[in-house]
């Protein structure tokens, strides 16, 4: 573990890290930014995707996990309890490190833009990979279409609509 140099770093809660584990393209997220991390929390809600034969052992092999400092803590601890440990405290980081959280989670989602942090999710991930011709529109149709038959339920079933 470690804190990233980095003051906006790219928080990636459970959700997230499970869709794209469950069709082995973590790569799409991880080629992005530089500052893709989470938190120990979060890892520790997706191990338990691991032990339980669900999720991609090796998917985010080099994804960092980052150390909360005490405010980050302190400010975690202060959300409400209907989100998770791994959503509280990746928009504890994202919110003192002016980060960007990324989630498919409608309620954590709300939380976060009402404390003014930027958020994205799984299709932004996708979109933004087209953008910066990471993956061709059709390999990223692909990727949602295989998300989907393993039960992502997404907004939209082409990515077209969202360029």
């Amino acid at each position: 573990m470690s804190n990233p140099s980095s003051s906006h770093p790219v928080l990636l809660d459970n959700t997230v890290l499970s869709n794209f584990a469950k069709v082995d393209r973590s790569d799409l997220a991880l080629g992005l930014w530089s500052t893709c991390a989470t938190t120990l929390e979060t890892w520790q809600e997706y191990i338990i995707g691991l032990a339980i034969g669900k999720l991609q052992k090796n998917a985010w092999k080099s994804l960092e996990i980052v150390e909360l400092n005490p405010s980050e803590h302190e400010f975690a601890a202060s959300l409400s309890i209907a989100l998770g440990a791994g959503e509280r405290t990746c928009i504890a980081v994202a919110k003192h490190r002016q980060g960007l959280f990324v989630t498919d989670d409608r309620k954590a989602r709300q939380v976060a833009l009402e404390l003014a942090i930027k958020v994205t999710g799984t299709l932004g991930i996708l979109v933004v990979a087209i953008e910066r011709k990471k993956c061709t529109l059709k390999d990223a149709n692909d990727t949602l279409a295989k998300m989907i038959q393993l039960g992502y339920h997404s907004p939209v079933d082409d990515l077209k609509e969202l360029l």
